[in-house]
């Protein structure tokens, strides 16, 4: 998702961000509608996990967060599928790229704590990439509110 909505940025002549929807734009439409079915994936694991009554790790806010990402992204992707909606998606795609990269290998390696200690220390960063990919969201929303 992130290489395609990147690549669709760039072959669109995309700036970082004041880029207007232009519905004649399919491929960027494409993969900003992949981007959305990825937060489906993602609120239907939330469910799956209530349904089990796993709530160990699902909090409200968790679920607000799934909830509402899913509403949101559904409306971009209904209704203006391109434009300056590309940049959230690909940073949000990249981050969940280091994110389930971690949780991949940090799983593979139960057994061993020295390769977990040696080659997994920049787990502590993935919180932060977060949080730095929500400013930059933040940024861009404030941008483009104060360019309408």
């Amino acid at each position: 998702m992130a290489y395609g909505l990147l690549s669709s940025a760039y072959n669109l002549r995309y700036s970082v961000w004041g880029n207007a929807y232009n519905e004649e734009e399919k491929s960027m439409a494409h993969y900003i509608y992949v981007f959305y079915m990825s937060k489906m994936v993602e609120f239907l694991d939330t469910i799956i996990m209530l349904l089990k009554r796993n709530v160990r790790q699902v909090t409200v806010l968790h679920v607000y967060h799934h909830v509402s990402v899913a509403i949101i992204w559904w409306i971009i992707s209904y209704h203006a599928p391109g434009g300056d909606a590309y940049i959230s998606a690909a940073l949000n795609s990249i981050v969940h790229v280091f994110m389930y990269l971690y949780y991949f290998l940090s799983a593979s390696w139960t057994d061993d704590m020295k390769r977990k200690q040696r080659y997994l220390f920049w787990g502590k960063y993935l919180t932060e990439m977060q949080m730095l990919q929500f400013t930059i969201n933040m940024v861009q929303a404030m941008y483009n509110r104060c360019v309408e």
